[in-house]
């Protein structure tokens, strides 16, 4: 994605939430409905607006998340096998750090890495438009999402290259899947199927990150 299209599409998003965000305050005001019901309700419907016309790339977390095939390689079934997926860190420039252990930790006592990122993370924490809170949920249901694991089947079975593809990668790859998955099935490992489904229950450490660099930065 090229320098000048990244600015537009902040330009733009930035718009938009700022007439979400002063529209929910009045809705609030009026119903008494939680303030970040209508803020997440109101995101949802004006970003399909903007997938629509083709201003945002489709590869936020409910796009990815969609493309899911729970029935390849039995992942729906495997991923619910995994003990766990933890947020380990979370560093300055948004790279967040899950630890996922090996289906066979027990053998081979592997934890992979699996590294989540959203394009608009400086762009998001910069703007004291929206407190902590309200940006992480920004980020999760409207910025563009980029994923890695460092797994063999992440690789092998091509989502790699298939996530490359969506311009959601963060190591390139070029090569399809012909042999493993020829038919280009899914999207993620199992190790990331389960750290997308805990990373909406991490927002309240992406909050914190993010208002700790907003005090770093003497934005507040």
């Amino acid at each position: 994605m090229n320098h000048h299209h990244e600015t537009e599409t902040e330009r733009l998003l930035d718009s938009l939430l700022e007439s979400v965000l002063e529209s929910a305050y009045v809705e609030a005001d009026a119903s008494g409905k939680e303030l970040t019901t209508i803020i997440t309700e109101s995101l949802t419907s004006n970003l399909a607006d903007f997938h629509v016309r083709g201003i945002l790339n489709e590869t936020t977390y409910k796009e990815i998340v969609s493309l899911i095939d729970g029935n390849f390689l039995s992942q729906r079934i495997r991923a619910k096998m995994l003990k766990r997926s933890k947020l380990e860190e979370i560093k300055d420039d948004g790279t967040m750090v899950f630890k996922v252990p090996s289906s066979e930790y027990h053998h081979n006592h592997k934890i992979y890495d699996n590294i989540v990122k959203f394009d608009q993370w400086d762009a998001v924490v910069n703007d004291m438009d929206f407190n902590a809170n309200e940006a992480a949920r920004i980020l999760l249901w409207a910025g563009d999402i980029r994923l890695h694991c460092d797994c063999p089947s992440f690789l092998y079975h091509g989502y790699a290259y298939l996530i490359t593809v969506m311009d959601a990668d963060i190591v390139p790859e070029d090569r399809p899947p012909k042999i493993r998955n020829p038919k280009e099935r899914g999207i993620v490992c199992k190790h990331l199927n389960l750290t997308l489904q805990v990373l909406p229950f991490n927002l309240g450490k992406i909050a914190s990150k993010i208002k700790k660099l907003r005090k770093e930065r003497g934005l507040i």
